[in-house]
């Protein structure tokens, strides 16, 4: 399993919720693992390049192009949240 972080500026909380849905298909997205313009994920059986453009385009496609940075994490960088 892989883990990613994931920032991106100009979104509110329900823009956020938007992104998740459309992104991982997760309905009533409760900010439990992260918050307003910050994810964390597990993802599997795909590159982060891959994983990238997934989320550059929903993002951009909601917060007008601003920024969106996907960085891959390690479980150790994350246990303070699994």
């Amino acid at each position: 399993m892989n883990f990613a972080h994931v920032e991106f500026e100009n979104a509110n909380d329900r823009t956020t919720e938007t992104i998740v849905e459309e992104l991982w298909n997760i309905k009533g997205y409760n900010h439990i693992t992260g918050s307003a313009g910050m994810l964390y994920f597990a993802y599997t059986g795909k590159t982060l390049a891959q994983i990238t453009d997934a989320v550059q385009e929903v993002v951009w496609k909601h917060n007008g192009g601003m920024f969106v940075e996907v960085v891959a994490r390690t479980e150790k960088d994350l246990e303070h949240i699994l």
